[in-house]
Protein backbone atom coordinates (compact mmCIF):
# COMPACT_ATOMS: atom_id res chain seq x y z
CA UNK A 1 0.00 0.00 0.00
CA UNK A 2 2.92 2.43 0.56
CA UNK A 3 3.94 1.65 -2.96
CA UNK A 4 0.59 2.54 -4.52
CA UNK A 5 0.75 5.85 -2.49
CA UNK A 6 4.54 6.92 -3.24
CA UNK A 7 3.04 6.11 -6.57
CA UNK A 8 0.51 8.50 -7.27
CA UNK A 9 2.37 11.26 -5.21
CA UNK A 10 5.15 10.75 -7.95
CA UNK A 11 2.77 11.17 -10.68
CA UNK A 12 1.23 14.27 -9.64
CA UNK A 13 -2.46 12.66 -8.78
CA UNK A 14 -4.51 12.65 -5.55
CA UNK A 15 -7.36 10.33 -5.45
CA UNK A 16 -10.30 11.85 -7.03
CA UNK A 17 -8.50 14.38 -8.87
CA UNK A 18 -6.94 14.98 -11.97
CA UNK A 19 -3.38 15.48 -12.10
CA UNK A 20 -4.24 18.28 -15.20
CA UNK A 21 -6.96 19.89 -12.66
CA UNK A 22 -4.34 20.37 -9.70
CA UNK A 23 -1.86 21.31 -12.29
CA UNK A 24 -3.76 24.20 -13.63
CA UNK A 25 -4.13 25.10 -10.34
CA UNK A 26 -1.24 25.27 -8.95
CA UNK A 27 -0.16 27.53 -11.90
CA UNK A 28 -2.82 29.87 -11.29
CA UNK A 29 -1.15 30.48 -7.56
CA UNK A 30 1.39 30.70 -8.80
CA UNK A 31 0.89 32.91 -11.62
CA UNK A 32 -1.65 35.32 -9.28
CA UNK A 33 2.03 35.27 -6.69
CA UNK A 34 4.38 36.44 -9.79
CA UNK A 35 1.80 38.65 -11.07
CA UNK A 36 2.24 40.89 -7.31
CA UNK A 37 -1.20 39.70 -5.75
CA UNK A 38 0.71 39.43 -2.29
CA UNK A 39 1.13 42.95 -2.67
CA UNK A 40 -2.51 43.68 -3.23
CA UNK A 41 -4.85 43.51 0.23
CA UNK A 42 -7.60 41.98 -2.27
CA UNK A 43 -5.82 40.01 -4.09
CA UNK A 44 -3.83 38.74 -1.03
CA UNK A 45 -6.79 37.49 0.47
CA UNK A 46 -7.94 35.37 -2.79
CA UNK A 47 -4.45 34.10 -2.90
CA UNK A 48 -4.47 32.64 0.49
CA UNK A 49 -7.64 31.59 0.03
CA UNK A 50 -6.69 29.51 -3.03
CA UNK A 51 -3.69 27.58 -0.88
CA UNK A 52 -5.81 26.70 1.90
CA UNK A 53 -8.63 25.19 -0.47
CA UNK A 54 -5.88 23.58 -2.82
CA UNK A 55 -4.47 22.01 0.73
CA UNK A 56 -7.46 20.95 1.75
CA UNK A 57 -8.53 19.62 -1.36
CA UNK A 58 -5.76 17.06 -1.66
CA UNK A 59 -6.61 16.50 2.43
CA UNK A 60 -10.22 15.49 1.30
CA UNK A 61 -9.06 13.44 -1.81
CA UNK A 62 -6.75 11.98 0.13
CA UNK A 63 -9.57 10.95 2.24
CA UNK A 64 -11.81 9.62 -0.39
CA UNK A 65 -14.30 12.80 0.16
CA UNK A 66 -16.58 13.36 -3.13
CA UNK A 67 -16.26 17.04 -2.16
CA UNK A 68 -12.76 17.28 -3.11
CA UNK A 69 -13.18 18.33 -6.89
CA UNK A 70 -15.45 21.46 -5.78
CA UNK A 71 -12.92 22.34 -3.16
CA UNK A 72 -10.29 22.37 -6.12
CA UNK A 73 -12.54 24.01 -8.48
CA UNK A 74 -12.69 26.98 -5.58
CA UNK A 75 -8.91 27.18 -5.21
CA UNK A 76 -8.48 27.86 -8.59
CA UNK A 77 -11.57 30.01 -8.80
CA UNK A 78 -9.95 32.15 -6.15
CA UNK A 79 -6.34 32.11 -7.78
CA UNK A 80 -7.92 33.42 -11.08
CA UNK A 81 -9.36 36.34 -9.09
CA UNK A 82 -6.35 37.17 -7.09
CA UNK A 83 -4.48 37.02 -10.67
CA UNK A 84 -7.10 39.35 -11.84
CA UNK A 85 -7.26 41.82 -9.11
CA UNK A 86 -3.68 42.37 -9.28
CA UNK A 87 -3.70 42.79 -13.00
CA UNK A 88 -6.44 45.32 -12.42
CA UNK A 89 -4.04 47.11 -9.89
CA UNK A 90 -0.94 47.33 -12.10
CA UNK A 91 -3.39 48.41 -15.08
CA UNK A 92 -4.63 51.33 -12.81
CA UNK A 93 -1.60 52.26 -11.49
CA UNK A 94 -0.33 52.58 -15.23
CA UNK A 95 -3.56 54.57 -16.12
CA UNK A 96 -3.14 56.95 -13.28
CA UNK A 97 0.61 57.76 -14.38
CA UNK A 98 -0.80 58.54 -17.69
CA UNK A 99 -3.40 60.81 -16.76
CA UNK A 100 -1.08 62.83 -14.75
CA UNK A 101 1.23 63.04 -17.56
CA UNK A 102 -1.24 64.50 -19.84
CA UNK A 103 -2.16 67.09 -17.01
CA UNK A 104 1.22 67.77 -17.01
CA UNK A 105 1.60 68.17 -20.47
CA UNK A 106 -1.45 70.11 -21.10
CA UNK A 107 -0.39 72.67 -19.04
CA UNK A 108 3.33 73.41 -20.32
CA UNK A 109 3.87 73.40 -24.13
CA UNK A 110 0.02 72.81 -25.02
CA UNK A 111 -0.59 73.97 -28.49
CA UNK A 112 -3.66 76.01 -27.81
CA UNK A 113 -6.60 74.79 -30.25
CA UNK A 114 -7.57 76.91 -33.63
CA UNK A 115 -10.59 78.36 -34.20
CA UNK A 116 -12.50 76.72 -36.98
CA UNK A 117 -13.40 78.54 -39.78
CA UNK A 118 -16.43 77.66 -41.91
CA UNK A 119 -16.14 76.81 -45.06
Amino acid sequence: MRWVCVLFLCCGCVRGLSAERLASTEQAIQSAEASGALLIPRARVHLQLAKEQEAAARRLAAEGDERAPQVLARAAADADLALGLARESSVHGVALKAAAGLRAVDGVGAIAPTERVEP
